[in-house]
């Protein structure tokens, strides 16, 4: 055991040792992925607290699990580096029954293609979804890494199964599955960039050339289809097949769609990436567009639909099976103790102590001589005669304040030295 009054020069050393239990209690299943299963959980902890979570589980009959508990851990730590009130915020990174899981807030509400499938969206309406949407990833492109460097997360897979909007009208954006972001922590690094679903991925992107244009083109999909209540369809590395997929999608446009905003969708799936609005643009110029539309607004629009689709779901995901047989259980995260690395012991530093000498008209410290001369001999030879004719014997190493370096006005050096 340490004590301190024995040695006072040695650094204590410090043992932390945690103990947390986060129970979690497993009511429905939501959706299923290729990687997992995203569930409504409820959180138990102390003194009768609970909330409702979302719960995303690793599943357990997937092909190349380290890889993917890879992809899921960096799912996490994105969303941990993301702050927006369109991108879903994440609560914590676990394990649960030895498989990976990432807890996130619950969103009640519906996915925008379960909407979709019931026709199309009120024109201003629309342009809100995606005003949030361009929004969310502006922000993931120019926000900040743990190192201090620039994100630059592409999502690389918007649909509309991957926005889900809320009976108060909000939009989320989920999965960040195979998403990519530059930070030092991550795991997972994508060998091939054509990860999507090819109905939304933009032509460069067939060509594995990846960029923040190819998430404007998807959004500009979802848009196209908010409108048209209608599918685009796979588009084509060809210039000239590409252009003849667009031109025949524009002319499905409704007529009271704005001039504007055709040409605003038109450019979204512009061919060269180059040509595409940034989405800082495409935020901006579908909130100015809104407000010229005379549709409700989407948190008034979104009381009514949303809420109706919502109780469906809820109705159809009660009898979807769980094929993981989770529903029902409660899921403990325990995290196991853990102990400080101890640091070696070290001696601190003497005090420093100066004196001034009259001669040279400046203080100068005593640590920095000779440490083994003792400090009552550390005097210069030119102060002898004011400690009545004491001179100090030869250092046994070299100490440039025992003999002070010649000049004018130094004194005269001692002769034994």
């Amino acid at each position: 055991m340490l004590n301190l009054r024995e040695n006072p020069l040695l650094e204590p050393v410090v043992t932390l040792t945690l103990s947390l239990d986060r129970c979690y209690e497993i009511l429905e299943p939501l959706g299923r992925g290729g990687f997992g299963t995203v569930y409504r959980a409820r959180y138990l902890g102390e003194g009768d607290f609970a909330k409702e979570v979302a719960l995303k589980v690793l599943r357990s009959d997937v092909d190349a699990p380290e890889e993917v508990a890879s992809r899921l851990r960096d799912e996490a730590r994105m969303l941990a580096m993301l702050r927006h009130r369109a991108i879903v915020q994440v609560d914590q990174l676990t394990r649960l029954q030895d498989r990976w899981a990432v807890v996130m807030e619950y969103v009640e509400g519906v996915d925008l293609g379960r909407l979709l499938s019931r026709g199309p969206l009120p024109q201003g309406c629309a342009l809100e979804v995606a005003a949030e949407v361009a929004g969310a990833l502006h922000a993931a492109w120019t926000g900040r890494n743990p190192e201090g460097g620039a994100l630059e997360l592409l999502h690389r897979d918007i649909k509309p199964s991957n926005l889900r909007l809320t009976a108060r009208g909000e939009v989320k954006v989920l999965d960040l599955g195979i998403a990519r972001a530059r930070f030092d922590s991550r795991e997972a690094h994508t060998r091939s960039l054509a990860l999507g679903t090819p109905s939304y991925m933009a032509p460069e992107r067939f060509e594995l050339t990846d960029g923040p244009e190819g998430d404007v083109y998807a959004l500009g999909v979802v848009l196209y289809e908010m409108l048209t209540g209608r599918r685009l369809g796979r588009t084509w590395v060809s210039r000239r097949r590409h252009q003849g997929v667009i031109d025949e999608a524009m002319e499905a446009l409704d007529d009271a769609v704005l001039p504007q905003v055709r040409a605003l969708v038109e450019g979204m799936l512009a061919w060269r990436p180059s040509d595409r609005p940034t989405a800082r643009d495409v935020e901006w110029i579908t909130l100015t567009l809104a407000r010229r539309c005379d549709d409700p607004p989407l948190r008034f629009w979104a009381e009514r639909a949303v809420l109706h689709e919502a109780r469906q779901e809820r109705e159809s995901s009660a009898n979807a099976a769980d094929r993981e047989g989770l529903v029902g259980s409660i899921l403990v995260a325990q995290s196991t103790p853990t102990r400080a690395e101890p640091r070696p012991p070290t001696r601190r530093a003497p005090p420093r102590r100066w004196w001034w000498s009259p001669r040279t008209r400046h203080s100068r410290s005593l640590s920095a001589s000779c440490p083994s001369t003792p400090w009552r001999r550390r005097l210069p030879r030119a102060d002898a005669a004011r400690c009545g004719g004491w001179r100090p014997p030869r250092c046994s190493q070299a100490s440039p304040w025992v003999t002070p370096p010649p000049g004018p006005g130094s004194p005269r050096r001692c002769p034994r030295s």
